[in-house]
């Protein structure tokens, strides 16, 4: 009986360690770049220190009602115009550090960005930046909403910080321009991501400005950014990295290839951008141009249905 109890204890003492060190393992195996991500509390431990700026990224009439106390305004729509005849894409280089520069942003500083949850807004923001070589930068998982709702401090008065120079280091290498997005079909190492919802993706419903009654780019695979977020404790957050990397594996979009990922206006595949960006996929493009570019030039070819 002796030798029977001794031999149960130990299994039972080897599962437990077991499942420890699996339990460790899955959490040590989270993000590739965690730091691109801040939850609130660790974003509170840090109000104040030399550095830190943090950004509202929503339009002013929302910050005005309600901010983290101490963030400035940035609606990330100042980071936007009409470029080369296509709506909604990055501004011009110079353009764009004089609006930082102007906000109390140089190129050493620690930038917080959030809007209301998980939305685009602040990953349009965090793409502008990854262009322009910002190295320290984040977005506030849960936005807003989660920060507020854990009585953390908000307030309605303006903060404003003093202007300084911003020198950008601009990176085309996070860009794909329509050259760079015809020259990629066909290419295995190479892959389209469509960020859209399945119905644009099929050309079901083209959406504003979508040239030619909709479709894709040929060869693509979808991914909606919606898929990215969950609900958990009350909170719209991102999903673990865990799921999201099973989303990716899913739609075949390995690590080993370039990803260009696009939408309808280079807004929402941003999100997908920093997702991908937090997981760790070292080749990553963003088309700035999307669908209202491509799909507005008549010899460009466009797949349609599933």
């Amino acid at each position: 009986m002796k030798g029977k109890w001794g031999v149960k204890v130990i299994v039972f003492i080897s599962g437990f360690l077991l499942s420890i060190f699996l339990c460790f393992n899955a959490y040590a195996a989270g993000f590739a770049n965690p730091d691109y991500l801040i939850e609130t509390k660790d974003l509170m431990a840090k109000m104040g220190q030399p550095g830190l700026v943090v950004v509202d990224v929503r339009v002013p009439e929302a910050y005005e009602l309600g901010h983290i106390k101490g963030a400035i305004n940035i609606s990330v729509k100042l980071t936007q115009g009409t470029v080369k005849g296509v709506k909604e894409n990055m501004l011009p280089v110079a353009d764009l550090e004089k609006l930082l520069g102007s906000k109390g942003i140089s190129s050493d500083s620690y930038v917080v960005l959030y809007d209301e949850n998980v939305q685009d807004f602040s990953t349009l923001f965090f793409w502008t930046l990854d262009v322009l070589g910002h190295k320290k930068m984040a977005v506030l998982n849960g936005g807003i909403s989660k920060w507020a709702k854990e009585g953390l401090p908000v307030g309605t008065e303006e903060t404003k910080l003093p202007p300084v120079k911003y020198t950008a280091q601009f990176d085309p290498s996070k860009v794909a321009t329509l050259e760079d997005v015809k020259k990629s079909l066909g290419q295995k190492e190479i892959v389209l991501v469509d960020t859209r919802g399945p119905k644009e993706f099929t050309g079901e419903t083209p959406g504003r400005d979508v040239g030619r009654d909709g479709g894709r780019l040929p060869g693509a695979v979808n991914v909606d950014w919606v898929n990215h977020s969950a609900t958990k404790d009350g909170f719209k957050v991102y999903k673990s990295a865990d799921e999201l990397t099973s989303i990716y594996e899913k739609a075949k979009v390995a690590k080993d290839k370039e990803v260009i990922v696009y939408c309808r206006t280079g807004l929402r595949c941003t999100n997908n951008y920093f997702v991908l960006k937090l997981l760790g996929y070292p080749k990553l493009r963003s088309y700035d141009g999307s669908m209202i570019e491509w799909s507005n030039i008549p010899d460009l070819p466009l797949e349609k249905g599933k």
